[in-house]
């Protein structure tokens, strides 16, 4: 996804997050898991907890292992970003590190 293209959907996402928040209840859960591959099964008991929005930092997933967040839970959609130093030639020799997603 372009970095204008990501703007966008963060700019429209808050936007309705912004009016939902006004007209209903929402619930915003934010957790810095310090590595996807242990946190998987505490996600899904978060959204299943009715997290609306779920906002991950820490991820450490390289770009080309962001579809894992995909898997986490169908019900929701997610948007993720890697960290920029991080080379997919580097994956599986140097552990990977930072990176942000939001699932609602």
């Amino acid at each position: 996804m372009h970095r204008i293209d990501l703007h966008y959907n963060m700019v429209k996402f808050i936007t309705v997050c912004l009016i939902l928040m006004v007209t209903t209840s929402l619930t915003i859960t934010s957790w810095n898991v310090r590595s996807i591959s242990c946190a998987k099964p505490y996600i899904n008991e978060l959204l299943g907890l009715k997290s609306d929005v779920l906002f991950l930092s820490e991820h450490r997933l390289y770009r080309s292992e962001l579809h894992k967040l995909n898997d986490l839970n169908k019900n929701y959609s997610v948007m993720a970003k890697a960290s920029k130093d991080l080379k997919c030639s580097d994956l599986g020799y140097k552990p990977g590190h930072c990176g942000i997603a939001m699932l609602w």
